[in-house]
């Protein structure tokens, strides 16, 4: 899902590492055949890699000594997992998306001056960024009260939103800043007393929860939600 977020070049060399680590011996020759490229665009793809990873942790990803067995340690892939995310935070589409999802109401003059961007770009960013939804069936776009705010099925937008928070903030302090987590912790432990569940997912249900408080806080939605809606809403809760 997420990398969909990146520059096909991006996707492209993390695919590439991806096969590497499938197979820790695949030379230049196969990976020219694999990806379709030329030798010269592999070649700066895994330069690339590597000067990345360095400037991340000090150390080199791809082992380049014989061009005809590139290797990778099956013990870096937690480099892979830090080079994706630098990828994606380094996304324009993917910072707005994530300001967007975390954010209880935040206006579109706000987005603009937090990054820095003109009204204009911002608007083509979020163009890219329904482009990227539109296989949720869901999109994002501006309510009277100029706020960004998901429209489309509301099950389809939770489910985004948490496979969001979930793979982007799991190993980072708490994504919501207008949400409680201690709040919302209590509220877990009320439900579930007798709670044994371990504690991975017990996060998992602690973030759900959060994002339950955002969608059903007052004033998120687009418009007004039938007696019907709430209902299913009100289940799924």
């Amino acid at each position: 899902m997420l990398i969909n977020f990146l520059s096909k070049k991006k996707q492209r060399q993390l695919a590439i590492l991806q096969s590497l680590f499938t197979n820790t011996n695949n030379g230049l020759p196969y990976l020219v055949k694999e990806f379709n490229i030329t030798e010269v665009q592999l070649t700066h793809d895994i330069e690339d890699i590597n000067k990345t990873v360095w400037m991340i942790a000090h150390q080199e990803l791809v082992n380049t000594a014989n061009k005809h067995n590139y290797t990778v340690n099956i013990d870096d892939m937690h480099l892979y997992q830090q080079l994706e995310f630098y990828f994606l935070n380094d996304s324009l589409v993917f910072q707005i998306c994530a300001e967007i999802i975390t954010h209880r109401h935040l206006a579109f003059n706000n987005l603009c001056d937090k990054f820095t961007i003109s009204t204009s770009h911002c608007y083509r960013v979020l163009k890219q960024l329904n482009s990227i939804l539109d296989q949720f069936n869901i999109n994002i776009t501006i309510d009277s009260n100029t706020i960004p705010v998901f429209v489309g099925n509301e099950i389809n937008i939770r489910v985004f939103m948490f496979s969001f928070v979930k793979y982007c903030f799991s190993r980072k302090s708490w994504p919501f800043p207008t949400i409680s987590q201690a709040e919302t912790i209590s509220n877990f432990n009320l439900l579930s007393p007798n709670n044994k569940l371990a504690a991975p997912l017990t996060t998992e249900i602690t973030l759900l929860l959060a994002i339950l408080k955002l969608r059903l806080s007052k004033g998120y939605f687009l418009k007004p939600i039938s007696e019907y809606d709430q209902a299913l809403l009100q289940t799924f809760v």
